[in-house]
């Protein structure tokens, strides 16, 4: 099993603690001895030097395991940076990709605007062809709205796109629970005097 660097630094953090605390006692027992010894008390002077001796010993293994708990925590302390460093390198790809993506949509709408743009002046043109060939009576009788209907088209168009949620509504009655705006209904109002649509039949001349 695979020991994390966590794991190994609160290992080593318990071992320091409990040789700090066994290097305590045996300094306080230390103490005793060298006041012992320095009264000639038979056999204190050998127990001072032993207790120096474990004393030594145990700081030397709290070096040891300080020096490795450091190591780890160092190692952990990269680990963490490489992990924190490779989460942003993620994350400025992922945004990259957006920023891309977000870019190609741009170039969409810009093209699909160009496309409006050049059927709205197709749309324009043979309006004002129709008009134009058309007789008196027949702008009067048939073509008479056609003149404000074109007027009101970017009004329908604007709605129309309000309704998508593209632009809001410049309208008080707005309801997009509705149908959307048609500018081909808006225009029929007119056109379909001149051509009736498929199985309508055309008006009678009175």
């Amino acid at each position: 099993m695979t020991v994390s660097p966590t794991d190994t630094i609160a290992s080593l953090d318990i071992r320091i603690a409990a040789l700090e605390a066994e290097a305590v006692e045996m300094r306080r027992e230390l103490s005793v001895r060298v006041v012992e010894a320095e009264h000639g008390q038979a056999g204190a002077a050998e127990a001072v030097d032993r207790l120096e001796g474990i004393v030594t010993a145990i700081e030397s293994r709290v070096a040891t395991y300080r020096t490795a708990r450091d190591e780890a925590a160092a190692g952990m302390a990269a680990l963490t940076a490489e992990i924190a460093e490779a989460n942003a390198a993620h994350a400025r790809a992922r945004l990259a990709g957006m920023a891309r993506e977000a870019r190609k949509q741009a170039a969409e709408v810009h093209r699909s605007i160009d496309l409006l743009v050049a059927a709205v002046q197709a749309l324009r043109e043979c309006t004002k062809a129709l008009w134009e060939e058309a007789d008196g009576p027949t702008r009067r009788a048939a073509l008479g709205e056609l003149p404000r209907l074109l007027t009101d088209m970017p009004m329908v168009t604007h709605e129309r796109l309000a309704h998508g949620g593209v632009l809001a509504s410049r309208s008080a009655a707005f309801d997009q629970s509705a149908p959307a705006p048609s500018l081909e209904a808006h225009l029929d109002i007119a056109l379909r005097e001149i051509a009736p649509r498929p199985g309508r039949p055309a008006r009678k001349e009175a």
